[in-house]
């Protein structure tokens, strides 16, 4: 039987995670149209720069080139 350690983090030590997530969720939603949709924008750039398929396989092979 082997044992494995998780990383668990207790609900006290997420609490300043939980409310920095819920102050940010605040902010966006009191954004005017003009500002939100820049921040829709932006988000969706990012989101194709680096979760594509193609960003991610470069990030993949860069990992592998470097171990290897």
């Amino acid at each position: 039987h082997t044992h494995t350690t998780q990383n668990t983090l207790s609900l006290h030590d997420a609490l300043p995670i939980f409310e920095s997530l819920i102050e940010t969720i605040v902010k966006v939603v009191k954004l005017n149209g003009d500002k939100y949709l820049a921040l829709k924008e932006r988000l969706r750039d990012y989101t194709e720069t680096n979760y594509s398929v193609k960003s991610v396989a470069e990030k993949y092979i860069d990992y592998f080139n470097a171990i290897s």
